[in-house]
């Protein structure tokens, strides 16, 4: 995936918290969490105990730091 440098709103939003973004190219969505929660998605991705989970939960790529966003 190319570097994004427009990052706006998610479109398509029905539920969940506020501040859900996606990529200009509409490819990724990133979204605000808490060191628990990110901790959860890299327990899931990393955990082969924990596979039976992978095909119920959104797929984990990693962090990202928006420069001065939060």
């Amino acid at each position: 995936m190319a570097q994004s440098k427009n990052i706006r709103p998610l479109e398509m939003q029905v539920g969940g918290h506020k501040g859900v973004q996606q990529s200009g190219e509409g490819d990724l969505i990133m979204k605000p969490c808490l060191p628990a929660e990110r901790d959860f998605y890299q327990a899931i991705a990393a955990d082969e105990r924990l596979a039976a989970l992978r095909p119920h939960v959104a797929k984990f790529y990693g962090t990202l730091r928006l420069e001065g966003r939060y």
